[in-house]
């Protein structure tokens, strides 16, 4: 499967839960307030169809109690003719009344507001026949169960007013309970849409766990093996069972170290095999110009002399060159040799100065040192004077006429830190992180194979000191390296990158 798939389905299927989830619960919070709201508007409206009831009913008592009063023929009949029309409008209230009672969802919701209805409409039927016999009485003139009838009338008429009462109360009551479970049902919900939140998020995190493994970690395990093969270590690789195109390129990542790997492998065979047969070669080359300039082999004049010379200063260059090789091809393979013995840091530091006091007068640079109290150590002062020569030789070449050089050395903890510093060019921040690469040289000055710090960085690290340096363009360098008091002797083995 490829990346932009799985990238596209780790965003969309959260996507499409989170969506599906948040529609459902805002459709149920809406749908649970529809009802409920429902519900309340058919508790108000019934409660008034009660209210109504109630007031035709005291509507038709007054009515009734002006036709008892009165003894005209006509003004009865007149009353009976609104008797009816209060009736009517009553009937009407009832069955309005009565087909919300009856509904099905109403009845199991309030069985109690059906009953009350049902009792309702029964007292009124009886009330509606005591009426229609008392105004027949009252129209045809017969005063006989007049009071028997008005007696029961007012029995059944509070019965009904309290009847109507009562349902207009219980629906009021009702409705405000209804309220309540509407804010107890929008609590829940939102409980519910945060406990779904809560697993969404889960879900989330479970998803983000998925992609880190589909995709962070074979992405860190690139980044591993790149930053190893960038810091010169040619043993990493990777392994990769993604199925997609991060495995392809840890295939290609993996075929391209292997083939580096061989490339470096030859190069140091050569590099190692090159070193010893030039130096076979050099070697009585060197003995047989130093025979001839010690007049060994005959006499000569001084433009042979002078001759010989040159051509013994370079072999002795090319010589060095070799040696340094030979040195490089060892300290990778970490067979450099370390001879130990009691040192003199302030002592080797104050010859190796002298040494190079020529040099430094060609150039009128004034040489500054200051040795702290440090102890007499055990350590090769060949491979010691061979770093510091190389850091001096580098401060000189590089350093501005009538510059000036400081040399230093203090305790540190377990180690001696050594400072060296000029007043020269410096080093320009594009090529800093080259600067210890085999055969890199900053400068166009071209006087060597460009090998003497990688030998520095090489001899410090095999016996666990440290080298760096700071440069600024214009300004000069100060390279700055330790060495432990107490020698080494599993020698470690340092790690070279090549340019």
């Amino acid at each position: 499967m490829k990346i932009k798939v799985k990238i596209f389905l780790l965003i969309l299927i959260p996507l499409i839960f989170f969506l599906i989830i948040h529609g459902y619960s805002h459709y149920k919070i809406n749908k649970s307030n529809e009802i409920y709201n429902q519900i309340i508007s058919s508790a108000i409206k019934d409660s008034g169809h009660a209210i109504d009831i109630r007031f035709y009913t005291l509507e038709i008592s007054k009515v009734t109690d002006q036709a008892l009063l009165s003894s005209d023929q006509e003004e009865i009949e007149d009353l009976f003719d609104e008797y009816k029309e209060l009736a009517e409008k009553r009937k009407n209230s009832l069955d309005e009344l009565k087909s919300s009672a009856s509904d099905g969802s109403a009845e199991f919701i309030y069985p109690t507001t059906f009953r009350l209805v049902k009792e309702l409409e029964e007292q009124i039927n009886i009330y509606e026949e005591l009426r229609q016999d008392l105004f027949s009485a009252l129209i045809n003139g017969s005063n006989k169960n007049i009071a028997g009838l008005v007696k029961e009338i007012l029995l059944i008429e509070g019965k009904v007013i309290s009847r109507s009462t009562i349902i207009s109360r219980f629906f009021i009551d009702k409705s405000e309970g209804v309220s309540l479970l509407i804010e107890q049902e929008r609590i829940k919900n939102s409980i519910l849409l945060y406990s779904w939140s809560i697993l969404i998020v889960v879900i989330i995190v479970i998803i983000l766990m998925i992609a880190n493994k589909m995709l962070i970690d074979p992405i860190k395990k690139l980044t591993n093996v790149i930053n190893k093969l960038k810091n010169g270590s040619l043993k990493a690789r990777v392994n990769l069972n993604t199925n997609d195109e991060l495995e392809k390129f840890g295939d290609v990542l993996n075929k391209s170290i292997s083939r580096i790997e061989n490339i470096e492998s030859l190069r140091k065979n050569f590099l190692s095999i090159i070193s010893h047969e030039m130096r076979n070669y050099i070697t009585p080359i060197n003995l047989n110009l130093e025979l001839l300039l010690e007049k060994k082999l005959g006499r000569m004049n001084n433009e042979q002399r002078k001759t010989l010379k040159a051509i013994l200063s370079n072999t002795n260059l090319l010589n060095k060159i070799i040696i340094d090789l030979l040195d490089i091809s060892r300290i990778e393979n970490a067979k450099l040799e370390f001879n130990f013995e009691k040192v003199d840091i302030k002592d080797l530091i104050e010859k190796i100065v002298e040494f190079h006091k020529p040099a430094m007068g060609r150039k009128k640079i004034k040489p500054f040192i200051h040795i702290e109290k440090v102890p007499i150590i055990k350590a090769d002062p060949r491979r010691i004077s061979q770093v510091i020569n190389n850091l001096l030789d580098n401060a000189i070449k590089f350093n501005r006429n009538k510059g000036a050089i400081r040399i230093s050395a203090k305790m540190q903890k377990d180690y001696i830190l050594f400072s060296i510093s000029d007043t020269g060019i410096g080093i320009p921040a594009s090529k800093q992180r080259q600067i210890f690469n085999p055969f890199f040289q900053v400068h166009s000055i071209r006087k060597g194979l460009g090998l003497g710090l990688s030998l520095c960085k090489g001899i410090i690290e095999m016996q666990s000191g440290r080298i760096w340096f700071k440069s600024r363009v214009g300004k000069g360098t100060v390279f700055n390296f330790t060495m432990p008091i107490k020698p080494v002797k599993n020698i470690k083995k340092s790690e070279l990158a090549f340019a």
